[in-house]
């Protein structure tokens, strides 16, 4: 009977002694072009932030009672009173720092008959710490759950100088790692079983026609290889299966625009 479940009384809500979040960040950035035609830009960012207002849950107060005794409110050393409570109300609690790099180069290669133009972006995630909450560690979550290294978007294609072009485009996401059962209690080592999450490429092409300098129409088809989603056992809480601010599951699809400008 000593070690059996049981429910015990939670407060929670605001705080009037919350303190502002901050940050700092800071970043620089370069951009060079070696001739008319070609450019190359290279930013690197950094962000930290502290005083992350969250909630710890009545069982984290609980194994850490000795860090928060003021939340742990007991009668005659009992919890199980019903006057007896866990305050689980917003604190300052998590850190959180990010670091990066991006990277994007266009070059347009001219012809007689038009151009051959290239647009590349690519971003580069150096690293990502978070606290799951304020008894754990700062971890690195680059390469997990929704955390790509690596994120590129490109797109090539001929510009004719008789109003019409035709672009091929590309989405790539690199692969992350499940972490299934989370991180080990105050460690960053993952707890149970993980599972990889395989990387995403997804192609497009577009076609313009322009009708004088006002009108012009637009078609393309949008993920040319239907790639699904990549699974994902825990993204976005579960269900769907797949983080749905990364992926879009309708499959292939056709678009067709027609813009007029006054």
């Amino acid at each position: 009977n000593a070690c059996r479940v049981r429910e015990i009384r939670s407060v929670s809500g605001g705080n009037v002694n919350l303190e502002t979040e901050s940050s700092e960040n800071y970043s620089i950035g370069m951009v060079w072009e070696p001739m008319d035609n070609w450019s190359i830009a290279v930013d690197y960012y950094r962000i930290e932030v502290e005083d992350i207002i969250g909630a710890l849950g009545v069982q984290e107060i609980l194994n850490n009672e000795d860090q928060y005794p003021e939340l742990v409110n007991r009668v005659n050393g009992q919890l199980s009173d019903p006057n007896a409570f866990v305050e689980a109300n917003l604190q300052n609690l998590n850190q959180e720092n990010g670091e990066g790099i991006d990277f994007s180069t266009m070059h347009r290669a001219a012809f007689n008959s038009g151009s051959f133009v290239t647009d590349l972006r690519v971003a580069w995630l150096l690293s990502h710490e978070r606290q799951t909450s304020a008894i754990q560690p700062m971890c690195e979550d680059k390469g997990t759950t929704s955390e790509p290294e690596w994120r590129v978007n490109g797109q090539f294609g001929w510009q004719s100088d008789a109003d019409w072009s035709l672009t091929m485009t590309a989405r790539y996401l690199d692969s992350t790692v499940d972490y299934i059962g989370g991180r080990a209690n105050n460690s960053c080592e993952p707890q149970g079983r993980t599972r990889k999450v395989d990387s995403y490429l997804e192609l497009g092409l577009r076609g313009t026609y322009s009708f004088g300098e006002h009108l012009q129409l637009a078609a393309g088809i949008i993920n040319l290889t239907s790639e699904e989603p990549a699974f994902s056992e825990i993204a976005a809480g579960g269900w769907p299966w797949f983080d749905q601010s990364l992926y879009d599951p309708r499959g292939m699809r056709y678009y067709l625009n027609l813009t007029y400008d006054f």
